[in-house]
């Protein structure tokens, strides 16, 4: 395996570790990221099951990102994904939200720069994804596949409160 091939996997696992967040997040709790689109749309109401199907790409896109075999159709999804991050946070930038989005793992922080920032650091890291050509012809090679792990149980260790809150037990709701 070639430094290239290495470094390639820890970009990898920090990009799927920052969509498992995302997505993870977005799934729990999707009612900031609907409060932002609003206020970017007004008049338009963005269903809690959109941002959750949303939220789903982008866990699908960070396993796949996760192993080598489909890196670069990871690649693909992730560029879009990308694009609409940058693109949200330019339109947030622009008509100068002021509504958290919990877009990037939950926090205050309104859409904007840092939505664009990521859109771009995801488009860098689906281009790397898309061009690279591994070294190593066994898709199923030791070393990403610890680092997936790796990522997963990381990502699932720090966010056990969200993570319970998705696979928990529903609170049960009162009779009305």
């Amino acid at each position: 395996m070639s430094s290239f091939d290495s470094a390639l996997i820890a970009v990898n696992s920090l990009t799927a570790a920052g969509l498992i967040v995302a997505g993870t997040t977005k799934l729990v709790v999707p009612q900031p990221v609907r409060r932002a689109l609003r206020e970017l749309l007004p008049g338009h109401e963005v269903p809690a099951a959109a941002v959750k199907i949303f939220a789903a790409a982008e866990l699908m896109v960070a396993i796949t990102l996760l192993l080598p075999a489909s890196s670069v159709a990871a690649g693909y999804g992730l560029a879009v994904l990308g694009l609409t991050f940058a693109v949200a946070g330019l339109a947030g930038r622009a008509r100068r939200s002021t509504v958290a989005c919990g877009c990037l793992g939950g926090g205050d922080q309104a859409l904007g720069l840092r939505n664009v920032l990521a859109g771009v650091a995801f488009l860098g890291v689906a281009g790397l994804n898309v061009a690279a050509v591994s070294s190593d012809p066994d898709p199923l090679n030791a070393a990403p596949l610890a680092g997936a792990a790796s990522t997963l149980l990381l990502c699932a260790w720090t966010y056990r409160a969200l993570m319970w809150g998705l696979l928990g037990p529903k609170p049960a709701q009162a009779d009305r």
